[in-house]
């Protein structure tokens, strides 16, 4: 086996290079060995004697395989030397030198054991998958080489890694290029017809490689609905072909249990011819047997982290072109092959050239948590490949915080600890601990409806089952007695007794619904009824039920499983909780905003207190305000909101405001009257009016004059009132108001008349600046102002009382008006 595959070209250089050295990169087509005949060489060397090897896989399926490769090449049983581990399903002794592991697993590995006791080297294979798992796994185990384990052997396997682009992200790893073996594979570009679906296209084109081929034919598609479509159109299509008999039609996914796709693997080897449809778990974790043909559509469903509603969004996008090589690949593993794309060839410039690591789309909080747990607070303390974006570790940071995972400095809790031990998504897992610990000394069917429900969660069960409603998928999980309702019965029991093993304190128990917890857990996935089916989401987001009677008239539900369609989500699992379920026991999770609303017709002050989950709305209540310190407080708010106009304000205001101004922009020390001199004065003068009002309208505005001038020095007032009189004394003896918001300066206004005899110009501002005199005829029209009215006497007069005695022939207009007594009366009334 070591001599048959291309692998062995570079085998001694590599060993040679690890004897001094400890890590590697080998980049290896696909069926060139680097998963089986590597690690049984690399098992043979001194470093290696009873010591174990690691292998990482991403999947499953690619985990049984190899291992029971390795197995059949060394000549033993599976748990002997080579051994396999991945979440409930493992075969290890003592014995075993070389064991096969899933990413998942092999961090849970080494969060128990930082030193990785026992263990010469791990090898990542399928890296260029760049799963969250992989890239976390190097990630610590480069921090384990620097500071435990200098002698700790890393080697990265890869077929389809560009060299180019991770080789300068791993500068202590030396590459490796093995030229691997391939037969002559022939691409054929056949865009489909615009006018049928994609999988009308694809059995058109299947029917052609049929004729042109001779083995199996291997159909990538984008997901699982476009697979059942596929296989609908085939098997229409093939079931009145001459040669049905010798077509088979199967299918491959993740959803699929192992030993579905053990079963598929399997009869694909057999004689009849068959055409499999596969999502790109069929790119490199597992070989189908005798493909000589590929149909590419070219698509893949990308997973996206949507941080507002923790839902991993899937849409549907190109291929990267390390995608579409992986997958052409696979017509050329045993014969000459045939690849065909179902787009134009001039697409291809258009398209990426690598997929985007996990790292950079997924919910970085198993990430976070996991570092947490290996005293990394900071995840750019460690050396990634490709560095987490800062958003999503912060989006991270506040859910695993609020779940009371980790510290505020990122420190992680008792709590965090055992939830990263837990094989479950984190919320699952923050909601399991707290059921537990609230059944500690109590009812257990708290916890164990709670276990139930991360087991259906984890595995898919409501959803694959059509079970829209998760109390009824906990409660046949109850009753079934397959052996799949066995083996998660005892996995949701093993979880039961970790958490019981922890040690943890006990909470009080205030009810017996693992729903509500889940909602505490995951309060974005609250959602509220709209109409029958129709919910929205504390996330924002609209969201729908499709056929799911007993839940579509729920006041709340909260959401198990769901999947973004358009611009709403479309929930595929949840339960149902009534209105007053989630006012008594989700009252952490709400937050109380109170608006205030004047009464459109009594202007009476109302309170609005509104009561959220996020974007949901639990309750409404409106109330008038009684006058109290209370009401006081929120009507001084919104006089501070809105400025001063919003009170009542006299005319007097207006004219004692402007002679503060003009007093204090000419430098007199004099009370500030302006909005914020007084706003920032309102505890003193406003809020005692307040207390006696149950709304703003009910000041009157004369108590705010004589409120905010009580609250002045009476030295300050009396400066005032010399600096900027309110009046003007008359010659005649009377009293005339001066304008102080008068433009260019203050001003007062009075008939000619009434200044004769005034020979000195007036003045105020402590004698500084002349009042502006507005000279008024009999009719109390405007005819001149002056700033010197002794000068106007001796030169612009004698124009003006030619022009204008004639008009008012009644009234005095003397020559020398300096020398005439002021007066308002006419002549007649003179005599």
């Amino acid at each position: 086996m070591t001599h048959a595959l291309p692998i062995t070209d570079i085998l001694s250089p590599l060993a040679q290079h690890l004897i001094a050295a400890h890590n590697a990169l080998v980049i290896a087509p696909p069926g060139a060995g680097k998963s089986t005949v590597l690690p049984l060489h690399l098992s043979q060397e001194r470093w290696a004697t009873g010591q174990q090897i690691i292998i990482l896989q991403p999947r499953r399926i690619a985990v049984r395989s190899v291992a029971q490769r390795l197995a059949h090449a060394v000549g033993t049983q599976l748990g002997q030397d080579v051994g396999y581990q991945m979440r409930d399903d493992s075969k290890v002794s003592g014995r075993s030198h070389i064991i096969v592991m899933t990413e998942g697993v092999f961090r849970r590995r080494i969060l128990a054991d930082p030193e990785l006791t026992g263990v010469a080297a791990v090898l990542f294979d399928e890296f260029h998958e760049r799963s969250l798992d992989a890239d976390l796994a190097l990630a610590l185990c480069r921090d384990v080489q620097a500071a435990l384990r200098p002698t700790l052997k890393l080697i990265i396997l890869s077929a389809t890694l560009s060299a180019a682009d991770i080789a300068p992200r791993l500068p202590d790893f030396k590459l490796f290029q093995s030229a691997g073996r391939s037969f002559a594979i022939e691409t054929r570009y056949l865009p489909p017809d615009p006018n049928m679906t994609l999988s009308q296209s694809l059995a058109r084109v299947a029917g052609r490689a049929l004729a042109d081929t001779s083995g199996n034919i291997l159909c990538f598609l984008p997901g699982l609905a476009d697979i059942h479509q596929a296989h609908n159109a085939l098997e229409a299509k093939y079931n009145e072909a001459e040669y049905k008999e010798n077509i088979a039609l199967h299918v491959l996914h993740g959803s699929q249990t192992d030993a579905q796709q053990r079963d598929v693997l399997a009869l694909c080897g057999k004689h009849q011819r068959s055409i499999i449809l596969a999502t790109d778990i069929a790119e490199t974790s597992l070989t189908v047997p005798g493909v000589t043909c590929v149909i590419d559509s070219g698509l893949r469903r990308q997973p996206q982290f949507d941080n507002h509603t923790g839902l991993t969004v899937l849409s549907r996008t190109a291929a990267a072109i390390d995608r579409i090589d992986q997958r052409r690949g696979r017509a050329g593993r045993t014969a000459p092959g045939l690849c065909i794309r179902l787009w134009a060839a001039q697409k291809m410039r258009a398209l990426p050239a690598t997929t985007a690591p996990d790292v950079e789309t997924q919910d970085l909080a198993d990430v976070v948590l996991g570092c947490a747990d290996w005293g990394v607070c900071d995840l750019m303390d460690l050396r990634w490949v490709t560095a987490p974006p800062q958003k999503q570790v912060s989006a991270a940071r506040q859910r695993l915080e609020a779940l009371g995972l980790i510290t505020g400095d990122g420190t992680i809790t008792a709590v965090g600890r055992l939830a990263a031990k837990l094989p479950m998504a984190i919320d699952l897992a923050a909601m399991l601990i707290n059921a537990c610990r609230m059944a500690e000394g109590h009812d257990t069917a708290l916890a164990q409806d709670a276990a139930l429900l991360c087991a259906v969660l984890s595995d898919g069960t409501a959803r694959s089952a059509g079970c829209v409603d998760l109390s009824d998928a906990v409660a046949v999980l109850h009753a079934r007695t397959d052996a799949r309702a066995k083996s998660m019965r005892r996995r949701a029991r093993q979880w039961q007794s970790d958490v019981a093993a922890a040690g943890l304190s006990a909470l009080p128990a205030q009810h017996n619904n693992p729903a509500l917890l889940l909602a505490q857990a995951r309060p974005q996935l609250l959602a509220k009824r709209r109409r029958s089916a129709s919910f929205k989401l504390a996330a924002g987001r609209g969201a729908f039920l499709e056929r799911a009677p007993q839940l579509e008239n729920a006041d709340y539900l909260v959401v198990g499983d769901a999947v973004l369609s358009g611009t709403e989500v479309r929930i595929n699992s949840a339960w149902a909780l009534d209105a007053v379920q989630v006012e008594r026991h989700l009252a952490g999770s709400i937050n109380v905003n109170t608006q205030l609303r004047e009464h459109q017709t009594t202007g009476k002050l109302q309170a609005i207190e509104t009561r959220r989950i996020g974007a949901i709305t639990v309750s409404t209540q409106t109330s008038d305000l009684l006058p109290g310190a209370r009401l006081a407080d929120m009507l001084l708010e919104m006089v501070e909101q809105r400025g001063l106009d919003a009170l009542a304000w006299p005319d007097s205001f207006t004219a004692l405001r402007a002679r503060a101004d003009f007093a204090r922009m000419n430098g007199a020390d004099v009370p500030d009257f302006s909005d914020a001199g007084l706003l920032s004065q309102a505890e003193l003068w406003l809020k005692p009016l307040l207390l006696a009002v149950d709304s703003l309208s009910g000041v009157a505005p004369a108590a705010l004059i004589n409120a905010i001038t009580q609250i002045q020095d009476y030295a300050a007032l009396q400066r005032l009132d010399r600096f900027a009189p309110t009046h003007f004394e008359l010659p005649s003896g009377g009293k005339v108001p001066i304008d102080y918001t008068a433009q260019p300066a203050p001003t007062v206004a009075a008939k000619l008349q009434a200044f004769f005899g005034i020979n000195t110009h007036p003045n105020i501002a402590n004698g500084r600046i002349p009042l502006v005199i507005t000279l008024l005829s009999p009719a109390g029209r405007p005819l001149q102002s002056t700033q010197d009215l002794p000068g106007f006497w001796r030169g612009g007069y004698a124009a003006l009382r030619k022009e204008i005695r004639g008009r008012y022939p009644k009234h005095p207009w003397p020559e020398d008006p300096i020398n005439t007594a002021p007066t308002l009366r006419t002549k007649q009334r003179l005599k």
